[in-house]
């Protein structure tokens, strides 16, 4: 059987709390309020893929002061 590539590196929420430097609300807050992707496991358990959290940060990376979105609507 294939192993899913995309299920290899799976984050526990604690890990991404110390990863991030952030606690459990502040965690909650950029799920709910910044859109980061999560895969909820149960009523109270949450995980986070690699790769989304990786794509999620850099999608909000700024250069010289400037956000990607910015540069690419000035693109147009």
């Amino acid at each position: 059987m294939e192993e899913n590539p995309r299920f290899e590196n799976l984050i526990k929420e604690a890990d991404l709390c110390e990863l991030l430097g952030v606690n459990k609300v502040a965690l909650g807050r950029l799920r709910n309020e910044e859109a980061l992707p999560c895969l909820k496991v149960n009523q109270n358990s949450r995980v986070y893929l690699e790769s989304d959290v990786i794509n999620w940060l850099l999608s909000r990376r700024t250069i010289k002061g400037r956000s990607q979105m910015a540069e690419r609507c000035d693109e147009d």
